[in-house]
């Protein structure tokens, strides 16, 4: 392999050791400088520098005398002077690099809309009056009167008939809201309409309200028309929903006694709201401005199967509130859902609280007094007739007299 290292090259060796002697001069006047002075670590660079230069000038011919020596010194003594000259001056204090959880976050902004514009108002055709007299009725069983004594006094068959009397929150306290006295149903030739009578009603509680309509007689309910929260005395479809149950798990295995805790998923099929209709005068709620203790609902019977025919209830909730989970008592064992009556080994009430409903009456439908959760104690009740319209009583007839002169 051919020899091309110059420093040993036989002609240069003198030169050579010269050479070396004078890069180790300059090695050692730059260490000085170093340690004297605080210098930025550019300088560094500046010494690779000078070094390339030296070695190249020392490799390519003889090196200079003791002069060049300290012109070099004098040069970086110059670099040097003005580093420091300038690490004097006020510097800018760095800006430290912000982690990633202090990267600010980007929101997108919106896409620009060449204009806004006002949900269109819903165009009602058909609005309701109000009841007239009753075509059916519903009595229930009023907690008010042992309120003080944190109990109902009966009515409460959890296990055994989807029958609740449960007007108290979980400590046992009194809710008015949602204790039925009793309930009527009345019909015109647009609307049906049912009157939730209770013991107080006061605008913005949190409560739901409902009326439920069994068209099979086999005591589930097919239909439920719910009210949430109803707040004013006028007539809206606001918060009103009919649901319906769309695979006929409503009651479960047993139809009245408790299959808990194995409900289905209830009311599953939502058929009108004030966001979703077909016709926007479907169904309609208000508090009953006459009676201020009463909620009141107006509904068509075209959405139900075989018309105005069917058994129907009430019901009045400030707990669950939770059509999926018709009926509760599939839902909740006895042991937890607790019990209002205090001689019960499930007293106090737990997990189902603040509610009442009442039995079933029926409507324009044949029944035998025997079908599931019906009012009475057995035996046929009547189907309801309509009460007598008094809108077209004829006025007597006025004989004519003639007068003779």
């Amino acid at each position: 392999m051919k020899q091309v290292n110059f420093l040993y090259n036989k002609g240069n060796r003198k030169h050579s050791n010269a050479n070396l002697a004078i890069l180790w001069q300059f090695t050692q006047i730059w260490m000085d400088i170093m340690q004297t002075n605080q210098t930025n670590t550019w300088l560094l660079a500046i010494w690779v520098l000078l070094l390339s230069l030296m070695i190249t000038a020392c490799t390519n011919g003889r090196p200079n005398d003791e002069a060049a020596i300290d012109a070099t010194r004098a040069l970086i003594e110059t670099y040097v002077a003005g580093t420091q000259t300038a690490n004097a001056l006020p510097q800018d204090t760095p800006t430290a690099r912000p982690t990633r959880t202090e990267l600010p976050t980007w929101t997108p902004k919106p896409a620009a809309t060449a204009e806004l514009v006002a949900p269109t108002a819903i165009q009602h055709l058909v609005v309701p009056v109000g009841p007239g007299l009753a075509w059916s009725e519903i009595a229930d069983t009023f907690s008010g009167n042992t309120a003080a004594e944190k109990r109902a006094p009966e009515g409460d068959l959890y296990t055994s008939q989807q029958l609740l009397e449960r007007p108290f929150n979980q400590a046992m306290a009194y809710v008015p809201q949602v204790d039925i006295r009793g309930a009527e149903l009345a019909k015109d030739n647009q609307f049906i309409y049912v009157t939730i009578n209770l013991d107080q009603v006061v605008q913005q509680f949190d409560a739901s309200y409902g009326v439920e309509l069994d068209v099979d007689a086999d005591g589930r309910g097919d239909y439920l028309v719910w009210a949430v929260q109803p707040d004013s005395d006028l007539w809206t479809i606001d918060k009103v929903f009919i649901y319906t149950d769309t695979n006929h798990d409503v009651g479960g295995a047993n139809v009245l006694a408790s299959d808990a805790p194995n409900g289905g998923d209830g009311f599953d099929g939502l058929l009108f709201s004030a966001s979703q209709f077909d016709d926007p005068d479907l169904a309609w709620a208000r508090i009953n401005p006459d009676r201020g203790g009463s909620i009141q609902f107006a509904f068509k019977d075209s959405f139900i199967e075989g018309g105005a025919s069917f058994f129907w209830r009430v019901w009045a909730d400030a707990g669950l509130q939770n059509p999926a989970a018709f009926y509760y008592h599939d839902f909740y064992e006895f042991s937890h859902a607790g019990s209002p009556l205090a001689d019960s080994e499930a007293y106090p009430l737990g997990t189902v609280f603040a509610l009442d409903n009442t039995c079933r009456m029926p409507f324009q439908i044949a029944n035998d007094g025997f079908e599931p959760g019906l009012c009475g104690n057995g035996g046929m009740l009547p189907t309801s007739t309509p009460a007598p319209d008094v809108s077209l009583t004829k006025l007597p007839v006025i004989p004519t007299i003639k007068l003779t002169p």
